[in-house]
């Protein structure tokens, strides 16, 4: 998703939301699997319907391409980072298994090599679970 073009002398800059893997639940086999097979195959669909995630950031940037260099501390911890709309405290940098939902409603999860569109059953599960199995960023947070 690309920034849209001016309107009324106005440039609109999307915003995506990034939920990343909760790497605590390690408990049962199932969650240790799911997070596993998110973490090293990119294959998400197992811990979304475990609701092993919570929103983490609001990143304001051109493309879902710049969300992982946002979301990646260099120097700094990431959240000081531009475009940094919110962001939880203590958060990890994104890696592979983590999932950004862009403002069309379409769910991507973090690949080996960018981000992998996920199909409808599957977004549209994780979209029913926001806010009730998976978390999100507080009011105010920022």
């Amino acid at each position: 998703m690309a920034a849209e073009p001016p309107r009324n002398g106005e440039f609109h800059m999307p915003v995506f939301r990034l939920f990343h893997l909760r790497l605590s639940d390690l408990g049962p086999r199932a969650a240790r699997e799911a997070i596993s097979d998110a973490m090293i195959d990119g294959a998400v669909p197992g811990a979304i319907s475990l609701g092993l995630y919570d929103e983490v950031a609001r990143i304001e940037a051109l493309e879902i391409h710049d969300v992982f260099r946002l979301t990646n501390s260099i120097d700094e911890h990431w959240s000081a980072n531009e475009g940094i709309l919110a962001c939880a405290p203590r958060c990890r940098s994104t890696m592979m298994g983590d999932l950004v939902l862009d403002e069309r409603g379409v769910l991507h999860a973090c690949a080996r090599f960018g981000w992998d569109a996920q199909p409808d059953t599957v977004s549209d599960g994780f979209k029913a679970d926001i806010g009730s199995r998976v978390g999100t960023l507080p009011e105010g947070t920022g």
